[in-house]
């Protein structure tokens, strides 16, 4: 038997064994793992799927083989208890970190250690955790054995020398190769004849064209890629390699060093291929009615796209839109017909049942097999073989909403985009009907139905004597189907290489069974050329890894000799991250990585460097959720020198964002402007850019040259609460807050925390004992408004329990007082003189209730600064300018209910003070003034005057039914709806004349012009 000839190869080899697929992997695995297993050794199965374990186990169980002795290590497991069942041996399947994790800590045994048995080794490079625990175990056991084994010929010759390269990151000096074609292979599969019979099925007319159409727009966006883009490989950029998923990872991975420079245009045609191949793969595999389901979510994603850059707009495009819909419903001589095009190889799996019956009628109960792509398309052959294709195809539409939303577009060009000419073309030649019609069809013809159920569905009929089963192709490769089910005959609605192979070993392995298998395919398809071309893919891949072995140059170093690693070098590395590309670098670098849980930083280098690692999307994630702030914080308050350390790809450019980006203006979403204000906000931080892992190792190496080591005890205990030396009961949060307020500076903070005990203590002292604790100078100033901000913070919004809930007292406070600070600076280059003014609180609120802390600083700094810097000088000149154009707006709009107003003593600075000066932010309620605020945003602050016009000419009937209308100006009134005066503002706007606009407009920005307005008007 070749598989355990196979099996005793790698047990007396140490080298890399490359298998053919579907000639019994696991079953040679198994027998392998069967033989380790021993109290006595202890033998670690590396980079196994989730997949293989469960089918070693049910090798194992269908043998009776006792698992004890095979166990899955993940990180259910305490590090405690993993070494405890080590220590007892056996075989261990276990995860790649938790392998290196383990050997780092020495909760292995490494010595004992008998072997390391690697699984998928076409995936290993010498950035993966693999060849990390490799290199750790061969440093220590020079004895045990490496074996490495894939099944996968095809990977190891992707790139420049990838076979010698994996076998150099894996220790390992030798490659043994089994492809079909293999003598003992082959002749031991050649000596059973295997009755295999091929069914070439031919598609109909319709699904023909639709194949070539496909065909023909994936040719174009290949060659159009490809012409594109010089950089990538041409003999790669072919159809037929576009029929496999893994083309779009290849040429991605081609672009990735061009990535930030890749156009929409490619990336739009990468996507395209992605689409295209789906189409293919269900244009093959399932009914017309779920093709063109598939086809009309493309459409819809293509909807949107103004710029025409989609497949869809190929002409050859429309050849698949049109025939699609005619699978499912057609007109003819002026009338609706609902074709519901079945699939062909439905009528041949039908035959075929038929003929399996009338061939096994006097033989005991046959046992069929039926194989497919997935789980959806057994249940489909399951429906097919209970009720028929036209009743199943019924379910199917029903299912998509009675063709509602999936047939919407039957005839709808609007959704495809094309010119004028082929437009008017195409609707010469296409059937006219609208959506209402073909519902009514469908709804409205159930006797067509239920006759055609009647009449075709009842050849459909589920075969009573013999026993089916419908599975996939994995369940074959993963599972024991073969050996528990023992079929008699075997039907494959699609070829795929891996499961022929697998029934082919099955039918060698059992001589006296005998077997049958039908082979599904159509003729000239893209499925028949996917079939072929994975077959010269791996004939080809052997025949290259053969040649490249013959060769190939094995150092010496490949025999597990690793240089010894000094203690000079020591660095503490977080156990979250121990087992990354950079930890293996270092190992490399000879520096020792030492595995301890610490809560501040990722790396501590130095008793003074902490360096805390991001790569690029965790850098931007950690900015967007203000985790890296917090991350900071800790640094700068526990080490000298805080290092933040941005690492890119090595295989990828090395830029931060494109260069159409960049902007002097700080912007709230740049990642960059983000950066400058953590910058600003820790001046101790340092920002290192890497190109990538090896680059930061070079970094770390020159960081630590000529430095003391980490005192690892100190480390264990930075950010915990024995950390903190308390001498002063210091309350770290306390002292940010105070060092964040104008006047308090690292000079006299320690003065203020040992005579205050919080915020409120301090909120509590008057002018005379802060200017005792801060000093004269420039913090008398700031003491006197910092003691204005903490008496108006809790007053803001005080009636409005949703702004309290969610806004503290305390968070006002402090943008009210960092945002002071940034206007002070402003003022030594401005002409403006801004301080705080009371009512800054409430203009703060929308913006702190929408945005938090500190977007809201930036934004009300800005709004401040640029929008109505009068309003918050001094002496309000914005805002009594505002009051005098109130004045004539409102004289002008209703001057019934101005006099009398006015005749009840009632004066515009009465009425409109607060709202006016706080842009109403002051009314309730306030989801209605957000509201407000969003059409000011749009539309321009200035419109706040006629808006607060209108607002009370709303309430006019109100005020003049009322003797007493002063009783009616509560601190919130008038209420606001916003809708209404959204509508009345932009009316009132259109009848004033552009010089007065231009009044309402400069006076927020001009303090000439406030000027003569109050002189003037």
């Amino acid at each position: 038997d070749f598989q355990k000839e196979i099996a005793i190869d790698i047990s007396d080899n140490d080298a890399l064994f490359v298998l053919a697929k579907g000639i019994g992997h696991d079953s040679i695995i198994s027998t392998l793992l069967k033989a380790f297993a021993s109290p006595q050794v202890l033998v670690f199965l590396v980079h196994a799927s989730s997949e293989q374990e469960q089918s070693f186990i049910s090798i194992f169980k269908a043998q009776g083989w006792d698992l004890n002795n095979f166990k899955c290590v993940n990180s259910d497991l305490t590090a405690k208890a993993r070494s405890q069942m080590y220590e007892k041996g056996g075989v261990f399947s276990i995860t790649s970190r938790i392998l290196v994790m383990d050997l780092l800590k020495e909760h292995i045994p490494i010595e004992k250690t008998t072997g390391m048995l690697i699984l998928n080794a076409h995936t290993i490079t010498d950035e993966t955790l693999e060849a990390f625990a490799m290199r750790l175990y061969r440093q220590k056991n020079k004895n045990g054995f490496i074996k490495a084994v894939t099944e996968k010929a095809e990977g190891l010759t992707i790139g420049f020398a990838r076979l010698e390269k994996t076998l150099k990151c894996l220790y390992l000096t030798d490659v043994k190769f089994y492809p079909r074609y293999e003598v003992r292979i082959a002749q031991q599969l050649e000596e059973k004849e295997t009755e295999l019979i091929e069914i070439n099925i031919g598609m109909t007319d319709k699904m023909k064209d639709i194949q070539l159409a496909l065909i023909e727009v994936m040719d174009k966006c290949i060659r159009e890629l490809a012409k594109m883009h010089k950089e990538l490989n041409i003999e790669e950029m072919n159809v037929e390699n576009g029929y496999f998923k893994h083309f779009d990872a290849i040429i991605k991975r081609q672009l990735d060093p061009i990535w930030h420079t890749v156009g929409l245009r490619s990336k739009q045609l990468m996507s395209d291929l992605v689409d295209l191949r789906n189409l293919i793969h269900y244009l093959n595999s399932t009914d017309c009615v779920t093709f063109y389901s598939y086809l009309e979510t493309i459409l819809t994603s293509q909807k949107m796209n103004e710029m025409g850059t989609s497949w869809v707009y190929f002409d050859a495009a429309n050849v698949v839109f049109e025939l699609a819909k005619e699978r499912i419903v057609e007109k003819s001589q002026g009338k609706l017909k609902l074709t519901l095009e079945k699939n062909p190889k439905w009528d041949v799996l039908n035959q075929v049942l038929d003929e399996i019956k009338q061939e096994t009628a006097n033989l005991d109960q046959q046992r069929i097999l039926i194989l497919t792509q997935d789980s959806k398309h057994c249940r489909q052959l399951k429906k097919l073989l209970v009720d028929g294709p036209n009743k199943l195809l019924r379910e199917v539409i029903q299912e998509n909403e009675n063709l509602k939303s999936q047939l919407r577009p039957i005839l709808d060009v609007g959704l495809i985009k094309e010119p004028l000419e082929k437009k008017r073309k195409r609707e010469l030649r296409m059937p006219e009907m609208n959506n209402v019609d073909l519902v009514k069809l469908l709804v409205e013809e159930p006797i067509d139905y239920e006759s055609s159920v009647q009449t075709e569905d009842k050849e459909f009929k589920i075969i009573d004597e013999p026993i089916i089963r419908i599975q996939t192709f994995s369940d074959i490769k993963f599972g024991s189907t073969l050996n528990e089910f023992m079929p008699d005959f075997i039907i494959l609605m699609e070829p795929h290489l891996e499961t022929i192979r697998f029934i082919e070993t099955f039918n060698a392995t059992f001589k006296e069974h005998s077997l049958r298998i039908y082979l599904f395919s159509y003729e000239y398809s893209a499925e028949e050329q996917k079939y072929l071309t994975s077959v010269r893919r791996e004939k080809d891949a052997f025949q290259r890894l053969i040649r490249e072995k013959s060769v190939m140059a094995v150092g010496k170093e490949q025999d597990g000799k690793v240089q010894l690693i000094d203690d000079d070098d020591l660095t503490n590395v977080n156990t979250r991250i121990a087992g990354g590309k950079v930890e293996f670098e270092a190992h490399k670098k000879n520096i020792d990585i030492e595995p301890v849980t610490i809560e501040v930083g990722d790396y501590i280098l130095t008793p003074k460097i902490c360096v805390e690692r991001k790569s690029i999307p965790d850098l931007i994630s950690s900015l967007n959720t203000g985790r890296l702030y917090t991350q900071v914080e800790a640094m700068c308050r526990y080490y000298d020198h805080p290092i933040v350390l941005i690492e890119f790809d090595h295989q990828k450019a090395f830029s931060l964002q494109s260069q159409e980006f960049y902007s002097s203006e700080i912007n709230s979403t740049s990642v960059s402007s983000k950066l400058a204000l953590l910058i600003l906000h820790f001046p101790k931080l340092r920002l290192i850019w890497s190109s990538g892992v090896y680059e930061t190792v070079e970094i770390f190496m020159d960081l630590k040259k000529g430095q003391e080591q980490p005192d690892l005890n100190k480390v264990l205990l930075t950010g915990g609460d024995s950390s903190i030396e308390n001498d002063e009961s210091t309350n770290f949060l306390f002292k940010d807050i105070l060092l964040t307020m104008p006047g308090v500076t690292i000079y006299n903070v320690r003065t203020i925390l040992q005579s205050v005990k919080n915020l409120k203590d301090l909120s509590n002292k008057d002018l005379k004992s802060l200017k005792a604790l801060i000093g004269d100078g420039p913090g008398e100033k700031e003491c006197a408004y910092h003691h204005k901000i903490i008496n108006d913070s809790h007053r803001t919004l005080k009636t409005c329990t949703e702004f309290k809930q969610k806004v503290s007292d305390t968070s006002i406070t402090r943008v009210l007082n960092a945002s002071v600070h940034l206007l002070e600076e402003v003022n030594k280059h401005d002409d403006y003189k801004f301080t705080y003014v009371q009512g800054m609180n409430v203009l703060l609120a929308p913006f702190i209730f929408e945005f938090g802390e500190a977007p809201s600083l930036f934004m009300f700094s800005k709004f401040i600064h640029i929008v109505c810097p009068t309003y918050v000088q001094p002496q309000l000149q914005g805002v009594h300018a505002s009051i005098k154009l109130f004045d004539e707006i409102f004289k002008r709009c209703d001057e019934e209910l101005y006099n009398y107003l006015k005749s009840k003593n009632i004066s515009s600075q009465i009425l409109a003070f607060a709202p006016l000066m706080t842009f109403s932010a002051c009314l309730s309620p306030f989801d209605e003034v957000i509201k407000l605020w969003d059409y000011f945003m749009t539309y321009g602050f200035h419109l706040h005057i006629i808006s607060f016009v209108c607002n009370i000419v709303k309430h006019r009937e109100e005020l003049l039914a009322t003797k007493t209308p002063s009783n009616l100006l509560r601190a919130n009134w008038p209420t606001v709806d916003a809708s209404f005066l959204i509508k009345a503002t932009s009316a009132c706007a259109m009848t004033i004349s552009g010089q007065f606009m231009n009044l309402l407009k400069s006076h927020m920005i001009d303090m000439k012009v406030c000027a003569e307005i109050n002189n003037e008007c």
